[in-house]
């Protein structure tokens, strides 16, 4: 009788043990043959979001000195800027609000799809370079969370 106490015992606590890590493991997620918790995304997040408000004053001024001052593509420009720090700001909300990761992999999405946009208008309107390189730190922080959440980056 006691030792089918004990095995039971030490196959209640084993099987508790799997349910346990499991369920961690569910919380942090693989992607791209790496494991990712909700504090190595955050930490992306915020970077994107340092970025993306950095790029934004530096094409405040930048934009002025140009052949696009005062026109619609400045408006064109802007407008897209803004939207892709209102697609950070909704991810980072719905971020904390959520208790793993991928749940936001549509805020994810809207951010990938308005760095798209941007780098259309770039391309479209030729901008300079010192503006450009500076959009390759923000793009390179959405691409970073595209492989995380295995979307497709901007090219």
């Amino acid at each position: 009788m006691r030792r089918v106490f004990t095995v039971s015992a030490v196959s209640g606590i084993f099987l508790g043990l799997l349910i346990g890590m499991g369920s961690t493991s569910w919380a942090q997620g693989r992607a791209r043959g790496r494991f990712y918790n909700k504090t190595d995304v955050s930490r992306i997040i915020k970077r994107l979001e340092d970025n993306t408000d950095r790029f934004k004053s530096y094409i405040d001024s930048e934009i002025d000195k140009t052949r696009l001052d005062k026109t619609p593509a400045e408006d064109r420009i802007w407008d897209r800027v803004r939207a892709l720090e209102s697609a950070t700001d909704r991810l980072r909300s719905r971020f904390d609000r959520t208790d793993t990761w991928r749940e936001t992999r549509n805020e994810v999405q809207d951010v990938v799809q308005e760095g798209k946009r941007i780098e259309q208008l770039f391309e479209r309107y030729q901008i300079y370079r010192r503006v450009f390189a500076r959009w390759a730190g923000v793009r390179r922080d959405i691409n970073t969370l595209a492989g995380v959440y295995e979307i497709p980056p901007i090219r």
